[in-house]
């Protein structure tokens, strides 16, 4: 692999695929696509991949299996209202 395949567009067919629907986005327009690609492939059972999308800004952007994004605010975890209860300092973060 080199690094000019590396900044190319996922390969990978993004969209929805559940019973209700099915979409096709592709993966063309993902910058380092393949790079992305590569990291899903070499770490498949890391639990890396839901931080990597983000990084590479799909996580709130594309569809993937059932999956179907839902707002900017998925980035980030709520935060356990037993940690809210025992911290006043704590606010929620913004959608939950």
């Amino acid at each position: 692999m080199t690094g000019s395949e590396l900044e190319s567009g996922s390969v990978y067919d993004y969209g929805l695929r559940n019973e209700d629907a099915t979409t096709e986005e592709g993966g063309d327009d993902i910058m380092y696509g393949r790079f992305l690609d590569e990291l899903a492939w070499e770490f498949n059972q890391e639990g890396h991949r839901r931080q990597d999308m983000i990084r590479f800004g799909i996580f709130t952007e594309k569809s993937w299996f059932s999956h179907s994004p839902d707002g900017d605010f998925r980035a980030l975890y709520p935060i356990p209202q037993q940690a809210l209860n025992n911290n006043p300092n704590l606010t929620q973060n913004p959608g939950y």
